[in-house]
């Protein structure tokens, strides 16, 4: 799932950074008497900007990345998140075969 994420980028370098800017101060806002939706929102638009992927955008096709360096610093960050997550399924299956 994050690998998907983190590799899609489709966000462009300047949305992707008034989303990490605009989100962090809605999560400051939102934890410092604003709400917790307002925090959600925050936190939302934060990460889509952190890793300059939108899945909202996947489903809408639009894709505001223009840039080829963006999609190979991607890949390169998504190697990580794909061995922490194929650990992750390890674990799982040996809880699972623990408990059977």
């Amino acid at each position: 799932m994050w690998n998907d994420f983190i590799t899609l980028n489709n966000v462009g370098t300047r949305e992707g950074g008034i989303r990490l800017g605009a989100g962090g101060v809605a999560v400051l806002w939102g934890i410092t008497g604003g709400g917790f939706l307002l925090a959600i929102i925050g936190a939302v638009l934060a990460v889509t900007g952190f890793y300059n992927s939108c899945q909202i955008y996947k489903l809408m096709g639009r894709n505001t990345n223009t840039g080829a360096t963006a999609t190979a610093a991607a890949s390169a960050a998504a190697a990580p998140v794909a061995r922490a997550a194929e650990a992750v399924e390890e674990v799982k299956e040996k809880a699972e075969d623990a408990s059977a």
